[in-house]
Parts: C-alpha cells; sequence; structure tokens
C-alpha cells in the first residue's frame, strides 16, 4: 500500500468519524431541546424565556449601538427589520415589516408602510 493510499483512507475516516459525530450530536440536541409529549399542552406551559449562551456579555441589545458580535447574535432573534435583503442580493430588498415603501426623487426621503397587524 503505498503512502498516499493510506493517507487517502486515513482522511476518509476522519470525514465518516466527525459526520457520525455531527449526526449524533444533532439527533441528541434536537431530542433534548424538543418539549415534552406527555400530557396536554395548554398557554401556560410553553417556553416564556429566550436562553442564549455567549462567550462574552453583549454591551448592549439596543440595535443603534450594539457592534459587537455576541450582541448581534441576539438582536438580530429579537427584533425585525422594515426591509431584508432579497435572497443573496445585496441591491434589491423584499418588505419585512414594511408591507412597501416609496424614495423621494432625491433619495433623501424613504417612505414605509407597515404590513397590517
Amino acid at each position: 500500500m503505498s503512502h498516499r493510499t493510506a493517507i487517502g483512507r486515513i482522511q476518509g475516516v476522519v470525514v465518516i468519524l466527525v459526520l457520525v459525530v455531527a449526526i449524533v450530536g444533532g439527533v441528541y440536541f434536537y431530542s433534548a431541546s424538543r418539549p415534552s409529549t406527555t400530557g396536554s399542552t395548554s398557554t401556560s406551559q410553553l417556553p416564556t424565556s429566550l436562553v442564549v449562551e455567549e462567550e462574552l456579555q453583549p454591551d448592549s441589545l439596543d440595535p443603534a449601538v450594539s457592534y459587537e458580535t455576541s450582541g448581534w447574535e441576539i438582536i438580530e432573534q429579537v427584533y425585525q427589520g422594515l426591509v431584508a435583503p432579497n435572497g443573496t442580493s445585496y441591491t434589491t430588498y423584499v418588505g419585512d415589516l414594511a408591507q412597501n415603501w416609496t424614495v423621494s426623487s432625491d433619495g433623501m426621503t424613504y417612505t414605509f408602510f407597515l404590513r397590517p397587524g
């Protein structure tokens, strides 16, 4: 067996082991995070808090002043924007909270019309 073949086989085994660990970990995490299906579920039993594990404490949860990653990971889960990028495009947008919007001819004034509800 050549040296190249042995390295290729070792790499293949490592990839398979990583996939197995990822799948088993995902199944465990999914089953551990699901609510119990025993008994009836009323609205009082639904979760009322958001638990986030972060390496660093966020400086702020105000989207106007928070610039570090740990704060934005939470902000993106809590706040909703007026518009969002259209798929992977950086130049076209779709409404999120905004149903539609207009832009003045000089490009300085944007008027957003919020969706009902």
